[in-house]
């Protein structure tokens, strides 16, 4: 079975890739021909070029790269020199194959997607699911189409999300996952399409102990509408939040807020998952930094002794007081790693006594 890899996402795609070239259950190996990735990019202060690490990793193993700017038909035209592959499979490559693209594999091009589809569709599924309250995620390997995420379901499988998870922590489980499942996809899925004469439970059941994770769905499922907003990739805008409400959160209030107080993003989720269940502010927040942290990262502005300074929210907590005019609690939330613009990360409670959050 020939395989071209298509990847692009940090270290996270290299896993599916690893997951890929491993020996695994006695299985036919699996012979990746190329790998597929985006260009090297001007990087750091001095703007050296940095390589993927899905390309670094794939040179590693001595596999050949290609690293096309745009998928024209000529860079197409380009890829053939690796020879016949039967699949095309990528995982965090982040750009749309187009149809010529997705024609050229003899039997299939498949995505393996990091969020149940058809929930959060698009780039950042993981950072959506966290902010919006979810208490479960997973992949979903799919046939590729022409718009993203879109195409029939293959195989599924879920893992929960904590109270302790990050984007990073759920991308690094996402993708973990997607490597130690795929061989076992790939495997099904070649038996399906080339033993068409075999009962779909007979071909599933050859592959039984690769697959005690999957879900699998054939022939392919077709998607239903998304039930959620398009997972598109967020930016710095996006993250951004008024210092009164992380004044409500830290004092556990849950008054009134409005469009002025978060991004439009924010607000959204806001609205839709939080406000109308009536659940604390604390806690909206307390999820939007896990999905937020490192990029693009939640953030506002606050008063200093050298002026207004951005202020960054890395991590936090939630904690319950008591209201000491009623026998309730309420839940509040504190900031833990923050950055004030211009400083070096730092505790909370180092900073806190110089700040003054603006009105």
């Amino acid at each position: 079975m020939n395989i071209i890899f298509f990847g692009s996402f940090l270290e996270y795609s290299v896993e599916v890739l690893k997951g890929l070239l491993e020996e695994k259950n006695g299985q036919e190996p699996i012979n990746v021909i190329a790998v597929v990735t985006t260009p090297p990019m001007p990087a750091g202060r001095k703007q050296e070029l940095q390589y993927t690490h899905v390309h670094e990793f794939a040179k590693s193993q001595n596999i050949p790269v290609f690293a096309p700017a745009k998928l024209t038909q000529e860079a197409l035209a380009e890829l053939t020199i690796f020879g016949e592959c039967d699949y095309f499979v990528t995982a965090g490559y982040g750009k749309l194959l187009p149809v010529g693209w997705l024609e050229y594999p003899k039997l299939a091009a498949l995505n393996v997607h990091f969020s149940l589809l058809p929930k959060y569709r698009g780039a950042n599924p993981g950072e959506w699911a966290i902010v919006s309250g979810e208490t479960d995620t997973g992949i979903s390997v799919i046939e590729m189409s022409a718009q993203f995420d879109t195409g029939a379901v293959i195989a599924q499988a879920s893992i929960p999300i904590t109270a302790q998870d990050t984007r990073e922590t759920i991308y690094q489980q996402l993708y973990a996952l997607g490597g130690e499942t795929i061989q076992g996809v790939l495997q099904t899925d070649y038996l399906w399409r080339t033993q068409a004469t075999e009962k779909t439970e007979d071909i599933l059941g050859k592959n039984n102990t690769a697959n005690t994770k999957l879900s699998f769905s054939y022939p392919p499922v077709a998607q239903l509408t998304s039930p959620t907003p398009y997972a598109r990739r967020l930016t710095k805008d996006d993250s951004w939040i008024s210092p009164n409400v992380i004044s409500l959160a830290i004092a556990g209030q849950n008054k009134p807020i409005s469009e002025a107080d978060l991004s439009p993003f924010l607000y959204a989720i806001w609205i839709e998952h939080w406000e109308s269940q009536g659940k604390s502010l604390a806690d909206f927040i307390e999820h939007a930094v896990r999905a937020l942290t490192v990029f693009p990262c939640l953030w506002t502005t606050v008063n200093t002794n050298k002026g207004e300074k951005r202020f960054k929210i890395f991590s936090g907590g939630l904690s319950e007081s008591v209201k000491k005019s009623t026998p309730t609690t309420t839940a509040r939330f504190t900031p833990e790693i923050v950055q004030i613009e211009g400083q070096q990360k730092a505790q909370w409670n180092q900073v806190k006594n110089s700040l003054k959050f603006s009105e």
